[in-house]
């Protein structure tokens, strides 16, 4: 709703507040408010209100395109290029030198030294030892045996027959035992001793003499020396190409669509009057009263203005 019509609406609105108020002040047929008369006439009253209505608008939507362009790509390609150089190279170079050395030479002798011997001889110890003998040890000991006899008797059949008669007779018997008794008994044995002897014998003995000599030995030296080789490179290069990709662009669209907006209209009421009749003189004061001045009536924007003004504002 435009700026015009919302004013408009506001100030409908308050000229109808006002006029509720004051109950003295109404729009009549499109004309300015005047005083209520002191007899109340039926007539129709315009009261401003909201209602719904349904509008078409237009706003600007964008919708995803996919769609496929060419664009340019680099790439890198090696290539291998062959290529002459300079590079140092050693080169051996043999050679004879005469070289020193220092050499052992070993030299032997007879020398007369006192070389210490060893001599065994038997000897003859005493010694004691610890010895274990058996004693015997004479006891007794009580043992129980049975001396009965055989008896001839008779049966209850009248069989004869045989029957033991048992005697158990106790005594003693000696027993002898062995006890183990250790005792110490002196005995000899024969040991070897070595004895140490000094004697006089002749013998080799290497010493050793330093003796310079010199020798021719080859020697391996390196000389530098500048040779070209050919030498493969590798040369990277870009190359342009051209692919077709798949993007996605967002374009814009005009799309229509139908909204509920609330307007402001004027709508007629049948005013109702509560007061009392007039009497004389107040209908004498009244005509005594001056007239009060007209106001041209606002013109209300018709409905082509107000949605063109709202568009624009919008």
């Amino acid at each position: 709703m435009s700026r015009t019509v919302r004013m408009w609406c506001s100030v409908v609105l308050v000229l109808g507040m006002a006029g509720s108020a004051q109950a003295g002040r109404w729009w009549h047929h499109g004309l300015p408010s005047c005083r209520v008369p002191d007899f109340c006439e039926p007539a129709p009253c315009l009261v401003p209100q909201w209602v719904p209505e349904k509008r078409i608008v237009r706003e600007v939507v964008c919708k995803p395109v996919e769609r496929e362009k060419t664009v340019q790509v680099c790439r890198r390609v090696v290539e291998t290029k062959t290529v002459t150089r300079q590079c140092t190279t050693w080169q051996p170079v043999t050679e004879m030198r005469t070289v020193q050395y220092t050499v052992r030479v070993p030299e032997w002798k007879e020398v007369e030294q006192k070389v210490p011997v060893r001599v065994p001889k038997v000897i003859t110890c005493q010694g004691v030892r610890r010895v274990c003998r058996r004693v015997p040890v004479t006891t007794t000991r009580t043992v129980c045996y049975d001396a009965g006899r055989w008896v001839c008797t008779v049966d209850h059949c009248g069989r004869p027959r045989k029957v033991w008669c048992p005697n158990i007779v106790t005594k003693e018997v000696p027993c002898t035992t062995y006890r183990l008794e250790w005792e110490e008994v002196p005995y000899t044995y024969q040991r070897t001793v070595y004895e140490t002897k000094w004697e006089t014998r002749k013998v080799r003995v290497c010493t050793f003499r330093c003796e310079v000599r010199t020798k021719e030995v080859p020697c391996v030296r390196y000389e530098p020396k500048v040779v070209e080789k050919q030498v493969q490179v590798p040369v990277f290069k870009t190359v342009v190409e051209e692919r077709k990709v798949k993007c996605v662009e967002w374009v814009p669209e005009v799309v229509e669509r139908e909204v509920e907006v609330m307007v402001c209209r004027l709508v007629p009421v049948e005013p109702s009057c509560d007061k009392p009749a007039p009497t004389q003189k107040d209908q004498k004061s009244h005509a005594q009263q001056k007239p009060a001045p007209t106001q041209p009536a606002p013109q209300k924007p018709s409905q082509g203005e107000a949605v063109g003004k709202k568009s624009k504002d919008a």
